[in-house]
């Protein structure tokens, strides 16, 4: 497996120094603006900044800091964030004039299982399986009343899998509200056109259940039925679909404050990309090294890599 431009040299500057001594205050502004001295002083020639927070003004501290290091000769690619849908979403240090903000648009694959109901037989989906296990046999469902399982799921639950909405809060909430109530699975529906995603867990534990997404028109279709089961092959396999280049729901979107620039500049797969993945207590791969994951922090590095292979053939263009 390779990136984007595979004979870049890459060097790595840490944006957490404190997490060593377990504080997991989030990244500051001056550890960032730091990793970007050294990055600078070691001459690299682009960076990649898969982060982002609240915007802190017109005279941000990061914003600022990322146009001079432009202004130093240094292609800046910036992750938009992933506050999206809707205007004025758009995260700091992604809304510095001079950087290159990147948004995230769909992929056109997914990895996931079969999922049929009712279980005897009858139709036939496909649900995206992430960090969480993916569901095995047949089960009961359980449509819960309230839509987004975001503060419990009723009783009826127990013994079954939970049929729920996305949106409101994280995944793994949905989940630990099943265990709470007993299921033995999640079934989310996406609240969004496109393709169902890889759903990641939130680092807070107590979330290993069966659970994976189906998208919005199999949703609704599925809640229509109302089937007592279903089936799912515990199989996985990649799927391919028509489904790219469309703008994530999650993608932070512009204007920004103050000035009402244009903002992103572009977008990239930032949807189920396969990645590598180191566990954590923040992220569960699952016992592997790779893992499908969804940002703007997955769709910048697509840009950081397309800038080098253009340095590469063109090494006296400027980031201007």
């Amino acid at each position: 497996m390779s990136g984007i431009a595979p004979g870049a040299w890459l060097g790595n500057y840490n944006v957490f120094p404190d997490h060593v001594n377990e504080s997991r205050h989030g990244a500051r502004s001056e550890d960032i603006l730091n990793a970007v001295d050294a990055a600078i002083a070691d001459d690299m020639d682009i960076l990649n900044l898969s982060l982002g927070g609240g915007y802190h003004g017109n005279n941000d501290l990061l914003a600022n800091g990322l146009d001079n290091a432009v202004d130093a000769g240094v292609v800046v690619a910036v992750a938009a964030g992933n506050s999206g849908p809707g205007a004025g979403t758009l995260e700091s240090p992604g809304r510095a004039r001079k950087v290159i903000t990147v948004g995230a648009s769909t992929n056109k694959h997914f990895v996931g299982q079969m999922f049929t109901y009712p279980a005897s037989g009858g139709t036939t989906i496909d649900a995206a399986v992430g960090e969480f296990p993916p569901l095995a046999g047949s089960f009961g469902l359980f449509f819960n009343t309230q839509l987004n399982g975001c503060t419990s799921l009723d009783s009826g639950a127990s013994g079954n899998v939970a049929v729920v909405n996305r949106g409101v809060c994280t995944f793994s909430t949905k989940v630990r509200n099943a265990i709470a109530a007993g299921a033995t699975g999640v079934v989310v529906i996406n609240n969004v056109a496109g393709d169902p995603i890889g759903m990641s867990k939130d680092g807070g534990g107590g979330d290993d259940l069966p659970a994976v997404m189906i998208s919005n028109n199999d949703g609704a279709a599925l809640r229509v039925a109302n089937p007592p089961d279903a089936l799912a092959d515990a199989t996985l396999q990649e799927f391919t679909t028509s489904n790219q280049d469309i703008l994530a729901a999650f993608s932070s979107q512009g204007p920004t404050a103050v000035d009402f620039a244009v903002k992103p500049d572009v977008t990239s797969v930032g949807v189920n990309v396969l990645s590598s993945c180191v566990s954590s207590d923040f992220v569960d791969c699952g016992g592997s090294s790779w893992a499908f994951l969804s940002g703007t922090s997955m769709s910048t590095p697509h840009i950081a890599g397309s800038a080098a292979v253009l340095l590469n053939l063109h090494p006296s263009w400027s980031p201007a």
